[in-house]
């Protein structure tokens, strides 16, 4: 029987093998993430937010050689006064009780794309984006590979890699 953690909009949306996303900037997400941390439902907590900034900012700033202690001040004046915990997504596993904080869908993709951009064209990445479980793809496995080099037709690869 489901605990009364369980009765939120995101889980009723979702089954047990669906990561559920949570965004803390949303006052209810906010309250059922809260709940779950209270409840101890969160067995292991990956924060990948500062990272993942990092590297979007070194996407976003090809001209410039960003040295590591310049990031802190180019992830404060991206975040824009807001929090960092706050920012992006939290992904939950309910299964395995994994809570992984990330990017945000738009800028996620531009980081995974980013690092494909010579193996496959704009398009290409604009096509991937708009595929059916793109969001279970792109957080975790499995990953989508173009087939064959035509790049119009897409496969499912479970291996996990590119």
């Amino acid at each position: 029987m489901f605990n009364s953690i369980y009765n939120n909009d995101n889980l009723k949306k979702s089954v047990l093998y669906e990561p559920i996303f949570y965004r803390l900037n949303n006052d209810s997400d906010k309250q059922a993430f809260d709940e779950l941390l209270a409840r101890g439902k969160i067995l292991f907590l990956h924060d990948e937010i500062e990272s993942q900034l990092q590297e979007l900012l070194k996407i976003q700033n090809p001209s410039i050689s960003i040295k590591k202690e310049d990031y802190e001040n180019l992830i404060i004046q991206h975040l824009n006064g807001g929090a960092l915990a706050d920012y992006g997504v939290w992904v939950y596993y309910p299964w395995n009780g994994r809570m992984v904080h990330l990017l945000d869908e738009d800028e996620f993709i531009e980081v995974r794309t980013n690092r494909n951009q010579f193996k496959i064209t704009k398009t290409e990445q604009e096509l991937l984006r708009k595929k059916k479980n793109w969001d279970r793809g792109a957080i975790g496995r499995p990953v989508y590979r173009l087939n064959d080099g035509y790049g119009t037709n897409l496969r499912r690869n479970t291996t996990g890699r590119l």
